[in-house]
């Protein structure tokens, strides 16, 4: 028995009480129209067979069985044909017989992918494109998306397909994402794949810059600033002056006016387009986004989310030339770039372009008059325990008053010599000693890098630090010493190094009233 199942959910299993329930609801619907047809034929089998010597009363009522149900049983026939036939043919008979609800319900729920108008789109058929909408009768024609949300547009721009591109600006397209879906911008993705001419099309067209790609949240000017060389900068300048002007909403100074500080989108992360063009490494473009908004506003070279600068990004990635044009624009040095270039020996240079002497002069002569057994070991202590000098204009942000640009940190007060003792970088941690980091710093929860160290282990970085006069005994918000962060990581061979060659008290007692002791745990140093 075949069973009629509708879309509200409503389930039978005869003719008969389907069409009860579709008198009671005109507008419902059911989810397999085949079933009709299935009843059909077993009730003509059921007549012949089972009521063979009354087959006039028998047909008789089966034809009354069918008049509610004739009209259904029609569309359901109608519908299966029409499904079976080529989209193209489907195409004609929507246009002529069936109502504009229908043609519309019907382009948003078959395949879309093998609509004639995207495939053309896809393969740059201009030809084929032009007669489809030429015919007046493709489903959704222009504005038609496919299952990923992808118009007709967004295909030829996102494949180079110049001719199909302008064919479709001059029918109407829209220049955005399809519409009610979670599609791409066709300028996006024309920019993302390269193809700068179907960009400039779209730019001419007066696309809009600022539409959200849905994935990670960026616009044309992150895709413009990733796909240079590819995009040449003169795209890029035009994407920062249309957005310009869509933030405004006044004129410019021609393609070179000053763009506001809003108008540097940021994607989800919080990265920009100069977070991109800087670790990219390229020059030119961040050139050109430094020339067209003011460095000084904080939007530009504000921290991402994920406490990353530009200056960071291009410390990242080592490319020199471009970390000294962002800090001759005034770019402000940070913890994660300071650590990022003394991890690659070039802490230097980088404080040199900041305008901070990385090494004083009588710092200087104090590591060349290092002498002893203790060697260069000796050299960096001498550079360590120099006069921690408190230089005029510093750009720390939460470091006191007037900071060193080597000790600056975030919100977090997190500093680059931290961030090298926590990870055990030992050549980090000489060249930010070198360069006169203070070793008491201590972040918002007042945990030093000898803390740091101490905890995680590094016996040499402790050794390093405590020769560069950091506070062996200071305490953190809890009142736990490095004596109790060695002792609490478990860090038996540091706890030695502390208590007994260099002295730490362990009759401290924490917050807690608790003296610093070894827990039961494995020593993960040598």
């Amino acid at each position: 028995m075949p069973t009629f199942e509708c879309a509200c959910g409503f389930t039978c299993g005869s003719a008969r009480a389907w069409s009860r329930h579709q008198e009671r609801n005109p507008d419902h619907e059911l989810v397999d129209p085949s079933v009709l047809l299935q009843s059909c034929d077993t009730s003509v089998q059921h007549t012949n067979v089972d009521r063979a010597p009354s087959s006039a009363v028998g047909a008789a009522g089966f034809r009354d069985a069918l008049k509610g149900v004739g009209l259904a049983l029609a569309s359901a026939e109608h519908g299966q044909r029409a499904l079976e036939r080529s989209l193209s043919s489907w195409s004609k008979c929507a246009g002529t017989v069936a109502p504009p609800a229908l043609k519309d319900k019907l382009a948003s729920t078959l395949k879309h992918g093998a609509l004639p108008v995207l495939v053309a789109a896809k393969h740059g058929d201009v030809d084929g494109l032009r007669a489809c909408l030429q015919s007046g009768t493709e489903p959704g024609r222009v504005d038609a998306h496919d299952d990923v949300g992808l118009s007709p547009l967004a295909w030829a721009a996102s494949r180079g397909h110049l001719e199909c591109v302008e064919t479709l600006i001059a029918a109407g397209s829209r220049l955005g994402a399809a519409a009610h879906t979670d599609g791409v911008a066709p300028l996006f993705l024309a920019l993302s794949k390269g193809h700068a001419a179907c960009a400039t099309l779209l730019l001419e067209a007066r696309a809009a810059v600022d539409e959200v790609e849905p994935l990670r949240g960026q616009t044309a000017q992150h895709a413009a600033a990733a796909a240079e060389p590819a995009v040449p900068l003169e795209l890029l300048a035009r994407v920062l002056h249309a957005r310009a002007l869509a933030v405004s909403g006044e004129q410019v100074e021609g393609e070179a006016g000053v763009m506001e500080a809003e108008a540097l989108d940021s994607d989800l992360d919080g990265f920009t387009a100069l977070h991109i063009a800087a670790g990219r490494g390229s020059v030119q473009a961040v050139q050109l986004l430094l020339e067209r908004a003011p460095v000084a506003e904080a939007a530009r070279l504000s921290r991402s989310k994920g406490k990353v600068s530009p200056l960071g990004a291009a410390c990242r990635r080592d490319w020199r030339e471009v970390a000294r044009l962002l800090l001759a624009a005034g770019a402000p040095l940070d913890a994660g770039a300071l650590h990022l270039c003394a991890t690659r020996g070039w802490l230097a240079d980088l404080l040199c372009a900041a305008g901070e002497d990385a090494v004083g002069a009588e710092d200087a002569e104090g590591a060349e008059g290092a002498e002893g057994a203790e060697g260069a070991e000796g050299a960096r202590g001498a550079l360590g325990r120099a006069h921690l000098r408190r230089g005029e204009g510093g750009n720390g942000e939460t470091c006191g008053e007037a900071p060193r640009a080597v000790d600056c940190a975030g919100a977090d007060g997190v500093t680059a010599l931290m961030l090298a003792a926590q990870a055990g970088e030992e050549q980090a941690v000489c060249e930010l000693l070198a360069a006169r980091a203070n070793p008491s710093e201590a972040d918002s929860e007042r945990h030093s890098a000898l803390m740091r160290a101490s905890f995680y282990g590094h016996g040499r970085i402790v050794t390093a630090l405590l020769a560069a006069g950091a506070a062996i005994d200071a305490p953190d918000a809890e009142g736990n010493t490095a004596l109790h962060h060695a002792g609490r990581g478990g860090q038996e061979w540091v706890f030695d190094l502390l208590e007994l060659k260099h002295g730490a008290d362990s009759t401290v007692q924490n917050a807690l009233g608790k003296v610093p002791a070894v827990q039961d745990e494995p020593c993960s140093v040598q």
